[in-house]
């Protein structure tokens, strides 16, 4: 099958999980015999072929700037962009063309920040279904405080305007694919994909390494990703520090320079070490006993848990998003409130060592799909083929 993907980001371009494990599905297909070819538009505008054979079209984003290098835009330049990403008539015309050229079986479309839904009504208008991956709420939404501001406010209004023609275009999709429940259920009670057959397919990865020898000491916690208040890093720290418990604490990843080291003067603590960007992760994971993912916003699917469980780490995260779907409490982590330094405070207080350790030779077992990587995409594939046939 020759297939058309439509994402803003694209690796080595990455802000978060979603670009990693799509490339690892489009890996993972044209290694199945699949023709994958993708149109991004970020960094250069060079193609390229990647070693797992996947054609990779870079063009100039139809926009005012492009999603990366993350950097602040003027309140104007902001309401421009996303105004054109309404329906962007330059993203449309970038979708068409590459149709033309390539005559895909079907269209994958995922993050479209910049195309915008345009690449929605380009396919429509050539004949080629559209499979939709939604990994966020972006399509609900130009951003997640926008999506629960209350009615009336400014980000009411924003959202209403700014996606407006969402809904309606969203009935012209042949297939939805949600990377959790709890992602699709927020789309459908929006008014998206309105008789649009839906389905959940998490994102997977393979287990990394051996059950690890059991540990003695202090509890070893562990937090990784961007050090930014929506992650609930303030809420971790705060609620650490004032635990008291027998324990340390390793916060891997980075943030803005200014909100980064106003954190590490804030919590100097001789229990916590700051160990910044961690490319090679399995190191971290065989330091820690538990991850801790305290999310204090909507977060559909996040990667770092699945990855705990490839290292064989359960995980103590919040009950926010899909993250419930993916933690089963006493088996492979726990599932409990942290969405304040009190809340964090009574849940490492509530831990009970021992059966923290006791967990790890079960963590696999018990995340089921989210450790089979060919088990994910053979549903990729049935969900593909169903599109396409019918």
């Amino acid at each position: 099958m020759r297939v058309l993907v439509v994402s803003a980001l694209y690796p080595p371009e990455v802000i978060g999980g979603a670009e990693i494990t799509l490339a690892a599905i489009c890996d993972a297909l044209a290694a199945r015999g699949h023709e994958m070819v993708v149109l991004t538009v970020g960094g250069t505008a060079a193609d390229y072929v990647t070693p797992s054979g996947v054609r990779v079209l870079r063009r100039r984003i139809p926009n005012l700037y492009p999603a990366l290098p993350l950097r602040p835009h003027g309140r104007l330049a902001r309401a421009a962009w996303h105004g054109l990403d309404a329906f962007n008539p330059g993203g449309y015309r970038l979708v068409r063309r590459a149709i033309a050229e390539l005559k895909p079986d079907l269209l994958l479309s995922d993050l479209l920040a910049g195309f915008s839904v345009s690449a929605w009504s380009a396919a429509k208008h050539a004949g080629v279904p559209v499979l939709q991956r939604v990994c966020d709420a972006y399509l609900l939404s130009p951003s997640l405080k926008a999506l629960f501001a209350p009615p009336g406010s400014a980000g009411a209004m924003a959202r209403s305007v700014l996606r407006w023609p969402y809904p309606g275009l969203s009935r012209t999709l042949a297939g939805v694919v949600g990377l959790s429940r709890a992602i699709v259920d927020l789309h459908l009670r929006a008014g998206m994909f309105r008789d649009v057959p839906t389905e959940v397919i998490p994102s997977a990865l393979p287990v990394a390494v051996p059950v690890p020898a059991r540990r003695d000491g202090p509890l070893r916690l562990g937090f990784i990703g961007q050090l930014v208040p929506t992650k609930g890093i303030e809420a971790l720290l705060a609620g650490f520090v004032a635990s008291g418990i027998d324990a340390t604490l390793d916060i891997a990843g980075t943030g803005e320079a200014n909100y980064e080291a106003a954190l590490r003067q804030r919590y100097d603590d001789p229990r916590i070490r700051w160990l910044g960007w961690v490319g090679d992760k399995a190191p971290f994971f065989a330091g820690i006993d538990l991850c801790v993912v305290p999310s204090q916003v909507f977060d559909t699917l996040p990667t770092v848990v699945i990855e705990a469980f490839a290292h064989h780490v359960p995980v103590l995260a919040a009950p926010i998003g899909g993250i419930p779907e993916m933690v089963t409490p006493g088996r492979n982590g726990f599932v409990l409130p942290l969405g304040s330094p009190g809340d964090v405070v009574v849940a490492l207080r509530g831990l009970d060592v021992e059966a923290v350790r006791d967990m790890a030779p079960a963590v696999v077992a018990a995340a089921g799909g989210l450790l089979d990587p060919a088990g994910q995409i053979d549903r990729w594939e049935a969900a593909m083929r169903r599109v396409v046939e019918a």
